[in-house]
């Protein structure tokens, strides 16, 4: 019988918080009034969404790449904000509190693992 993994507080944090991030762009894409964006955005959101998916089951599996990825993503997707004029430092609460979070873990990872 195999050993039930246990998961970090921060993990259980992280997954919450980009699960919740998930909903809300998935949300936003219906909120969002047509005149405003492009018709290229709505897709570029439900990307954003699987990416997030993507990241967020990694987290879950305390993959290590989770939070690389996550970065990578959240860096180009904060430089698309900027370039398109809607760029908040709003859009950066969520994004800023699971990358502490997750390299807090990672770092604990680490420690445990040497």
């Amino acid at each position: 019988m195999m050993d039930e993994i246990r998961r970090p507080l921060p993990i259980i944090i992280i997954c919450t918080l980009g699960f919740i991030e998930i909903l809300l762009v998935i949300l936003s894409i219906y909120t969002m009034p047509d005149h405003l964006i492009d018709s290229w955005y709505p897709p570029y959101l439900i990307l954003s969404a699987l990416i997030l998916m993507a990241c967020m089951i990694a987290f879950w599996h305390m993959q290590n790449w989770a939070i690389y990825s996550y970065t990578a993503f959240i860096s180009i997707n904060q430089m698309l904000l900027f370039h398109m004029g809607v760029f908040s430092f709003y859009s950066l609460i969520i994004p800023t509190i699971i990358l502490i979070l997750g390299c807090l873990a990672l770092k604990n990872t680490e420690k445990q693992l040497s």
